[in-house]
């Protein structure tokens, strides 16, 4: 068996009974042919006008009027190997007329004709390479009939590149030519049209950032037509970039066209649904106009493609809002992540604790909140109300420095004395006089506090009834002033 290729590629084979070979070059399969099917096997040559020699196996078929001839010379074999091969294996299978010997050009080395040719052809493709690079085409054809044209020198094929605007037929549009220099003229690329609004943005050197700091800064100025136009260019040389959508859609919002802002939101995220600004932007778009449902939704994918304090904060309140405290607590946890120290945070995280009637957690975050803000009044009157049921959290030195700090508020003073009846209370002391001495001090003054926390507490707590009784007396004493207040109040302004 023997095969023979042409460039790594099997073209005519023997084997032990057959003959495969293509029939046209073109064919994707071997034909075969058995040994008895073949009638002869000769040779057949010719020469072309260099003289080249072109030999070819000719094979007659039986029945096959024509014979298939095979270009031998093109194997990679010489000819006289093909005709031994050919001889050893099928002198015994097929009648052969083949030559002994054949020696002819195809098995010498290139002549010096072949070397000559080689030489012009260099000095040929050298000529034109230096007319191409030295003499570039004129830019002198576009000038009398476009609008703008741009050239910039080039390093591969082409010895420069030319962009040139043109009008159209339609007045808004103008038609973008691209043209390649080559051999000192011009080869037209490509066409395209684009909104006559776009000429400057296409011929300019500014880059798609640059047109969107451009923007913001008008937008600074509340120069909002002009901040427009410079978002639509960076748009238009890079219609993907997030940030230039953002603020095409936010520049809806500050003129009042929160639906067009809407449907801009939504068309960007059709197209582009991982962009976190994006969902983030909608998510505060439908909060503004009251559609919460879809507010959530949107915060939890910004949140999912981008997790930010934005988008914990945002869901933590609107989760609080319906009563899913747990998941509002872990969201605000997640923002405490990132800002640690925030003492407002802690309070809110100590308020949900105490929601979830989580006490002893709710009484370390309001004193955490508290020691960050020590001149913060609410933060202490928080951690002095969760010390009423959680032991062991305020040192006297802390109420000192209170009393030190706001003696002269009364409104202040007034919550920190009536925090101190209940703890009284609490410790199952009788507090008629102080609840008297009290009321004389602070009679006639707003009292603002809500009573909920303590409630939600007492509803939970292991007093016995009689002691329960007792702390739900003194804080309906408190609420009964509250109560009278606002009507006598009410009467008045009437």
């Amino acid at each position: 068996m023997y095969i023979f290729s042409i460039e790594n590629k099997p073209c005519f084979i023997i084997s032990t009974s057959q003959v495969l070979f293509f029939i046209h070059p073109q064919d994707k399969k071997m034909q075969e042919f058995d040994f008895n099917e073949i009638e002869l096997i000769s040779t057949e040559h010719t020469h072309n006008t260099s003289q080249k020699l072109s030999f070819f196996l000719k094979i007659k078929i039986k029945n096959i009027f024509t014979a298939y001839l095979i270009e031998a010379s093109l194997f990679e074999e010489s000819i006289d190997e093909v005709l031994a091969i050919v001889n050893t294996e099928l002198q015994e299978q097929v009648t052969l007329e083949l030559p002994d010997k054949l020696q002819s050009a195809h098995n010498k080395s290139p002549n010096k004709r072949k070397k000559l040719f080689a030489l012009s052809t260099l000095i040929l493709l050298i000529s034109l390479t230096t007319y191409h690079i030295f003499v570039p085409p004129s830019i002198n054809a576009f000038k009398d009939t476009s609008l703008k044209v741009s050239v910039q020198k080039e390093k591969g094929l082409c010895s420069l590149r030319a962009k040139v605007a043109f009008t159209s037929q339609n007045k808004k549009d103008i038609s973008i030519h691209r043209y390649c220099g080559l051999l000192g003229f011009w080869k037209l690329e490509d066409t395209r049209v684009i909104s006559s609004r776009f000429l400057k943005a296409e011929f300019s050197s500014i880059t798609a950032r640059e047109w969107i700091l451009n923007s913001r800064n008008l937008l600074k100025s509340k120069n909002y037509e002009k901040a427009f136009t410079d978002i639509d260019n960076a748009l238009y040389l890079e219609p993907s970039n997030e940030t230039a959508l953002f603020y095409s859609s936010e520049l809806y919002k500050l003129i009042g066209e929160s639906k067009k802002a809407i449907e801009r939101d939504k068309k960007t995220l059709k197209k582009f649904p991982n962009y976190a600004s994006i969902q983030q932007h909608l998510a505060f778009l439908y909060q503004k106009n009251g559609n919460n449902t879809k507010a959530y939704k949107h915060f939890k994918l910004a949140n999912q493609l981008r997790p930010s304090l934005t988008t914990y904060l945002a869901l933590a309140q609107m989760e609080e809002k319906q009563g899913l405290y747990q998941k509002a607590l872990h969201n605000y946890k997640n923002a405490l992540i990132l800002i640690p120290n925030d003492s407002n945070l802690l309070s809110t995280i100590g308020r949900n604790y105490w929601k979830v009637k989580n006490f002893k957690k709710a009484g370390e975050f309001f004193k955490k909140s508290y020691l960050l803000d020590l001149k913060n009044a609410t933060k202490f009157l928080n951690f002095y109300e969760a010390s009423l049921v959680t032991k062991n959290l305020l040192i006297k030195e802390e109420e000192n420095n209170f009393i030190q700090n706001f003696k002269n508020n009364t409104p202040l003073m007034m919550i920190y004395d009536m925090l101190s009846i209940i703890k009284l209370t609490l410790q199952n002391m009788q507090t008629q006089t102080q609840k008297e001495i009290w009321k004389q001090r602070y009679d006639g003054i707003q009292l603002s506090w809500s009573f909920h926390e303590l409630i939600s507490w007492l509803e939970e707590s292991d007093l016995d009834e009689e002691h329960k009784y007792q702390v739900t007396s003194s804080i309906r004493f408190f609420i009964g002033y509250q109560q009278a207040y606002k009507i006598k109040h009410q009467v008045k302004r009437k």
